[in-house]
């Protein structure tokens, strides 16, 4: 196995940088024991341990090298910022830092992001001559793509109003005894648009959950369609236990947060529209919970870029 091989070759400080597209979690719970158990160091300690993919094109292999940006996932932060300062010697463009996790997540998105594509594509390609064959049907077409891609967006709410309820337990507050401020009920941002909103089938998840007192916030949906929605911000936060963020609202990016702070019972927010970053809140002493974060990020706030 290469990694038993290049365990056996390397010296202290060596720098050792994985750019084969892995499975999530590779870099970390395979490679890296492989790799301190043939050389006897430890990594991020006696050696450089990063997770860098190529993002290469037949024809196209030394513009995408110089020319995309680079993502480095690193076993440590200093691992991390290594990878950077040597990408920066050819890469033109952004260099970003994170975690090896989150840097093989990112290509396994990538590669799964073109497959759906094509896959989207293909299928409608086949409804379409579905559409036109003879009497007999000979290529019946089950969608799956479009069928399975609405069944996750309708999920998501639902998946919302679980960090909502479980952030509430971490707390030790119970749902039922709980208010929890909606912030925007619109489907577009700064626009009064409800159609399709995200904000219906929440409130009824968390409704279902247990919490009986919610509160709406919403600076453009009109009253005749929704009554009971509030139109000043901080009096819809008053005592609340958690707020979350339904609406990419210009206002909300506005937000005072030591006021936040100040007037939520119990100063959770639940961002779904990646609004807030760590650090500001954390300033703010406001606890965040991010719609597609696993954990707080590698460097106390979001992946950073370096110059």
């Amino acid at each position: 196995m290469v990694s038993a091989q290049v365990g056996k070759l390397i010296k202290k400080s060596a720098f050792v940088c994985i750019e084969s597209t892995v499975a999530p979690g590779t870099t970390e719970n395979i490679v890296k024991p492989i790799l301190e158990k043939e050389s006897g160091f430890t990594a991020g300690k006696d050696f450089y341990l990063v997770f860098s993919y190529e993002r290469v094109m037949i024809g196209r292999l030394l513009h995408n090298i110089q020319n995309y940006p680079r993502i480095v996932g690193g076993i440590t932060p200093e691992c991390a910022k290594k990878g950077v300062s040597l990408y920066k010697n050819i890469v033109n463009t952004d260099v970003i830092a994170t975690t090896c996790l989150t840097a093989e997540v990112s290509k396994t998105v990538e590669n799964a992001y073109r497959d759906v594509n094509i896959a989207f594509a293909n299928e409608i390609a086949l409804m379409c001559e579905s559409l036109g064959v003879d009497k007999y049907g000979k290529y019946p077409v089950e969608s799956k793509v479009i069928v399975s891609s609405r069944e996750v967006n309708d999920y998501m709410p639902v998946h919302m109003a679980g960090f909502v309820i479980d952030s509430l337990k971490k707390v030790r507050v119970n749902p039922g005894d709980a208010k929890i401020t909606i912030l925007g009920y619109a489907f577009l941002e700064d626009s009064d648009d409800t159609r399709n909103t995200p904000a219906e089938p929440l409130i009824r998840e968390l409704k279902k959950q247990g919490i009986s007192e919610i509160v709406i916030h919403d600076p453009f949906v009109r009253e005749e369609e929704l009554p009971e929605v509030q139109r000043d911000i901080y009096k819809s936060l008053e005592g609340s236990d958690c707020a979350c963020i339904v609406t990419k609202h210009s206002v909300y990016k506005e937000l005072n947060l030591g006021r936040v702070k100040q007037l939520m019972k119990t100063p959770i927010i639940v961002d779904g529209r990646n609004i807030f970053n760590y650090s500001k809140t954390k300033n703010a002493s406001i606890s965040l919970i991010k719609l597609g974060d696993s954990a707080e990020a590698f460097f106390n706030e979001q992946p950073c870029s370096y110059s």
